[in-house]
């Protein structure tokens, strides 16, 4: 176990917690609208992927071929290559992917009185898998993206459920194109970008546990509570689950690359999502999704993302969501999910057309 160091989870106007979300992930993930301007054309053959040799697909399966229809994502999961990665060398993976990832490699909060002794620890394995990936560009923001896309029915699939605890839990983080000059003089909240969506599925392990939520994790426990009662829109600052969405970002070769302080200092730092979060509840109790709206960051946090598109295409970064514990009967803290994004493509991007 570690002390924690500098980590700053929730301060500052930002609803990001001093931006560090974003200014990690824009630092890899984003560029300049224009860029896209002359690489529409040909998206559909460049995703136009056949099988890969091996076996590429989450389950061990033979790969999905991605589904395209007019340039727009039909079935989740589809627009990119899941790579059953075991290798060292991160630099060595395929590029418009993504992989599993270790829990463990995350450092979360643990007690007792974690206010004072600030103690982190690996986290326990994470409560969800992730089944899916998606990466998709759009014209605006895209809210309730399961609902608009065909979920694979296996991923529904769990040995046992409870009421307002969804088998499917979706993280979709819209990130903005625009030019972060526009964000001094107005708030802004929709517009052309991005959006990665992660799916992840609850384990069997998890979900054999719900039969007695007596012997359940502190960290399990909580997010039972939050799955059932948290609002739609995080706006009662007196509200027990206000800025307890908690994300992760990880650059995993920082050490290509010279990016600057406001990236590498910010890189693997935990950020509190509030009211750029907004959650959706699926019918049936199918699924929970969680937009992010980057539209709102602000200046500063938008010039993140356009900071270093030359390295693009060979950076590797890993995503890990969990709840915030605050006090002993939360902790210790758990990844409900987590998964690594690889060499995202500029011309691998799915154009979203609906």
């Amino acid at each position: 176990m570690s002390k924690e160091s500098g980590s700053k989870e929730s301060s500052g106007k930002s609803a990001w917690g001093m931006n560090s979300f974003l200014a990690t992930v824009g630092a890899t993930v984003a560029s300049p609208i224009a860029m896209f301007a002359d690489t529409t054309d040909g998206i559909s053959s460049v995703l136009g992927l056949g099988k890969r040799d091996g076996k590429d697909s989450a389950d061990g399966s033979e790969p999905t071929t991605p589904v395209i229809k007019e340039k727009m994502i039909v079935t989740a999961g589809s627009s990119l290559i899941f790579e059953n990665a075991h290798n060292d060398d991160v630099n060595e993976r395929k590029s418009n992917g993504w992989s599993h990832c270790s829990a463990n490699t995350f450092s979360l909060r643990i007690g007792p009185n974690y206010k004072q002794n600030q103690q982190k620890a690996p986290s326990a394995p994470a409560l969800y898998e992730c089944v899916g990936v998606d990466w998709v560009k759009t014209d605006s923001r895209i809210d309730n993206i399961a609902s608009k896309c065909i979920i694979p029915d296996d991923w529904y699939n769990v040995p046992y459920k409870i009421d307002g605890v969804p088998p499917l839990f979706i993280v979709n983080i819209q990130m903005p194109a625009e030019n972060p000059i526009l964000s001094i003089f107005s708030e802004i909240f929709d517009g052309a970008g991005w959006s990665l969506v992660f799916y992840f599925k609850m384990s069997n392990e998890v979900s054999e546990s719900l039969r007695d939520l007596t012997s359940t994790s502190p960290a399990l426990r909580q997010f039972i509570d939050f799955c059932q009662h948290a609002p739609e829109v995080d706006e009662d600052m007196n509200s027990p689950y206000r800025g307890r969405f908690k994300t992760i970002v990880r650059c995993e070769n920082f050490d290509r690359f010279n990016f600057p302080s406001i990236v590498t200092g910010y890189n693997a730092k935990p950020a509190l999502i509030r009211q750029t979060g907004n959650l959706v509840r699926g019918s049936d109790n199918k699924y929970i999704e969680m937009d992010i709206n980057g539209h709102r960051f602000n200046a500063i946090a938008k010039g993140a993302l356009q900071n270093i598109l030359p390295s693009f295409p060979e950076v590797v970064c890993s995503f890990g969501f969990c709840l915030e514990g605050r006090e002993d009967d939360e902790l210790p803290e758990i990844l409900f999910g987590c998964a690594t994004w690889n060499k995202p493509s500029l011309e691998g991007c799915v154009e979203w057309n609906i």
